[in-house]
């Protein structure tokens, strides 16, 4: 455990002045949380087009559920410091919208029957950013489907015509991008962070859009340089295949009308073998020679454009295994626009299954260095928010069994668990006794009862958390596999509301502890002492100490276990 993450446990614990909200740990049934405000007063939660405001200070919650109508919320920071306003959509096919505590509004786009999205907004209200529909969806069309955007407020407290950011036209391959998102905004709304997908849909490359003091936006791309680092050649993109011709183009509407009724009379008769109206039975002699010219000509072009494509498959392959890619609708942004938080996809050998695994391993990115921090593990993790320190809340993807929450610092990833309890021994002990359930895990063979078994476990569920920019109050949901009546399960834990962490001081009488001088003392009969950080690793140790310790550790949180001459053992939390 990095002393960072020590010294915000530490703040986050011993922090004195509330912040309004309730007492936690609280249970939220089928309560999905997806933001919570700066303040800590406001949690929503968005499950299956049901958007629910909970006021945690006063202890209500207000639904929006219509089977008319589909909500959903902003994919970054979806509302204000002070819950006022909250972005999202209000319609099934997606409409950028927010909702201003009274009613829902939709914002100004260049065509509301395109897929339109608001993703985050400042934690002023001043500016909202999304993404525009330019093209239906469609795989099918080489088209962008969606550009970045923004909104500002104006004086009467509506927002503006839609901004477009400036984007690029082309992706790394020299193609029309599928998508140019925009997903979360720094505190001043000057940075925001999106991503980029390909002509392809295989990869996604984040991109910050930068507003300078003279008001233009430029845009950049922090992950370029990792793109094709084995610099293999570049290949152009030979474009779509040549059009193959349709014998319809060559035949008169009277033929192509006889044709069909033959078709029609086989169709009726069954279908008989051998006797299908070719298009060709139709067409004069003249029209089947002018066909064959242009079918001969178009087979070469294919030939021609297959060879250009081979090679350009080949090229495009070879520099998307090489190069990261990462998943879709993942970026966050810290309150400072530094530094962004995105997941990238790594694939990985398992002996269990005929394919490699997808694994999601969150990456923090300094934008202006490019400098990067990567959190691997043996499963995948999404960030959900960033702190102004670089602190990132994660969780694994919906649908994990179990879904497992941590903290990541500075290369470290903490379990939330362990965080929980660090910060709180109290909350740890709520957490692992009303989020341990029973659940089945797989099935094995039962010599005695010839039949399959299913094998049950405990596991506890720590979820997906996401937490105010002081980590003092976080929410956290859960999928409920332990409940099928239910669909998610919230909890909210207000840590400011419990001093968990304090340094002990021998004034207090209590051993171990510290003196004023930072020592440890324990009992006098004490034969050990053992220093654990949080993350469980033992920090130091002393055999029989003869009066005050002097730890030598950095500064944080630390557990103290002391053997006695009669067996016993006294434990504590001691902050350096």
């Amino acid at each position: 455990m990095n002393r960072n993450l020590l010294a915000i446990i530490a703040c986050a614990a011993c922090a004195a002045q509330a912040s309004g909200a309730i007492v936690a740990p609280k249970l939220y049934q089928d309560a999905s949380f997806q933001a919570i405000s700066d303040n800590g007063r406001f949690a929503v939660s968005c499950l299956m087009g049901t958007l629910t405001i909970y006021d945690l200070q006063e202890g209500t919650e207000k639904m929006f559920a219509d089977e008319a109508m589909y909500f959903d919320l902003g994919l970054g920071r979806p509302i204000t410091a002070d819950g006022s306003i909250i972005v999202g959509s209000t319609e099934e096919n997606s409409n950028a919208s927010y909702y201003n505590g009274e009613e829902w509004i939709r914002l100004n786009v260049p065509d509301q029957s395109m897929t339109n999205l608001s993703n985050a907004v400042t934690p002023d209200g001043k500016r909202i950013c999304g993404s525009v529909g330019t093209h239906g969806m469609s795989i099918a069309v080489d088209a962008l489907m969606q550009a970045p955007a923004y909104w500002d407020r104006q004086e009467d407290g509506t927002y503006g015509e839609c901004q477009i950011l400036p984007f690029p036209t082309t992706d790394f391959f020299g193609a029309t991008p599928q998508y140019v998102t925009a997903t979360d905004i720094s505190d001043n709304g000057m940075v925001i962070v999106g991503q980029v997908v390909d002509c392809s849909g295989y990869m996604a490359v984040p991109i910050v859009y930068t507003q300078g003091d003279n008001g233009e936006w430029t845009y950049s791309f922090p992950t370029r340089d990792l793109f094709n680092p084995d610099g293999i050649a570049p290949v152009e993109n030979p474009g779509d295949s040549p059009t193959m011709p349709n014998e319809e183009n060559f035949m008169t509407e009277q033929e192509k009308a006889d044709r069909d009724a033959a078709y029609q009379q086989w169709m009726d008769e069954g279908c008989p073998e051998g006797l299908f109206p070719e298009y060709t039975d139709y067409m004069t002699e003249e029209e089947k020679e002018a066909f064959n010219t242009a079918y001969k000509e178009w087979e070469t072009k294919q030939l021609e454009w297959q060879t250009k494509y081979d090679e350009y498959n080949a090229y495009f392959w070879s520099v998307l295994d090489s190069s990261p890619t990462f998943v879709f609708n993942t970026s966050c942004i810290s309150a400072d626009g530094k530094t962004i938080a995105i997941s990238a996809q790594i694939s990985v050998e398992d002996p269990g299954s005929w394919w490699p695994v997808t694994h999601y391993h969150p990456w923090v990115i300094e934008i202006a260095s490019g400098e990067t921090t990567k959190y691997e593990s043996s499963g995948s993790l999404i960030p959900r928010c960033i702190t102004a320190d670089g602190t990132v809340l994660a969780g694994s993807p919906y649908g994990t069994i179990p879904m497992t929450g941590y903290v990541l610092k500075e290369g470290t990833a903490t379990p939330l668990l362990d965080y929980i309890s660090t910060v709180s021994p109290e909350y740890g002990e709520w957490f692992t006794k009303n989020m341990t359930h029973e659940i089945a895990v797989r099935e094995e063979w039962n010599e005695d009862l010839q039949d399959y078994e299913v094998i049950y476990e405990e596991i506890t569920f720590t979820g997906m958390p996401i937490a105010t920019p002081d980590l003092k109050v976080m929410a956290i949901w859960n999928d409920c596999p332990w409940d099928m009546a239910s669909y998610a399960q919230g909890v909210i834990i207000d840590f400011s509301a419990d001093a968990a962490i304090s340094t002990v001081t021998a004034d207090k009488g209590a051993k171990p502890c510290l003196d004023a001088d930072g020592n440890l003392v324990v009992a006098s009969d004490a034969v050990s002492v053992a220093v654990y950080n949080i993350a469980g690793a033992l920090v130091t140790s002393v055999r029989n100490p003869a009066g005050p310790i002097a730890l030598g550790i950095a500064p944080g949180a630390y557990i103290v276990k002391v053997v006695n001459a009669d067996g016993t053992a006294d434990t504590a939390k001691i902050t350096m």
